[in-house]
């Protein structure tokens, strides 16, 4: 768990639809949400994305 004032590690995953992600380098000057989905089995991944769906 990062604490305020942490730097947050260097991170390069497959963006979906094509491409990478450098995090946090894309994100510079900017505010993210990083989600990481553990599987459709997880009922409490599925509550957080639909929350962040209704958002949207």
């Amino acid at each position: 768990m990062l604490q305020n004032g942490d730097v947050f590690p260097s991170l390069t995953f497959a963006r979906v639809g094509g491409g990478k992600i450098n995090l946090p380098a894309d994100l510079a000057g900017w505010f993210g949400v990083v989600i990481f989905h553990r599987g459709s089995w997880c009922p409490y991944c599925n509550a957080q994305l639909a929350a962040f769906a209704r958002a949207a």
